[in-house]
């Protein structure tokens, strides 16, 4: 997992270039490089690039942005596609109360309006704290 910022940095680095270049991609394509030609250029499975964000702002004050993944690390590790894979972690989810997210809609006809309710019924858990690395980064 590479923060957005991070990878966005990382491209423009000429060690990152010269690599690139090693690997066969033309030198017009390596500032535009998508996850999976990162992948190939450092010689991985899989490369993830962290933009999500979320309201970081405390209840009845104004937004925040606010990233997931923080620009102080990149995360290396093996992700399994089941538990018996011997991955880092998985999101558990209860099927007795349906899908890992439940969306249902309804009216309510005193406020006339339809209702979109979403609920979702899930742990994270790390199974494996051995299966990955935390690499920190110089981003400042």
């Amino acid at each position: 997992m590479v923060p957005y910022q991070v990878a966005t940095r990382l491209r423009a680095s000429t060690k990152f270039q010269q690599r690139a270049r090693g690997a066969g991609v033309s030198s017009d394509a390596i500032l535009n490089l998508d996850a999976n030609a990162m992948a190939d250029v450092f010689g991985v499975d899989r490369v993830l690039i962290g933009r999500a964000a979320y309201d970081g702002a405390g209840e009845g004050v104004a937004f925040s942005s606010s990233l997931i993944w923080s620009n102080s690390y990149i995360w290396v590790g093996n992700v399994g596609t089941s538990i018996l894979d011997g991955g880092a972690a998985y999101t558990l989810n209860w099927s007795q109360y349906g899908t890992a997210l439940n969306v249902e809609t309804y009216r309510d006809e005193p406020i006339k309006s339809d209702i979109v309710r979403a609920a979702h019924s899930t742990a994270e858990k790390v199974v494996n704290g051995a299966a990955g690395e935390l690499i920190a980064t110089q981003y400042a």
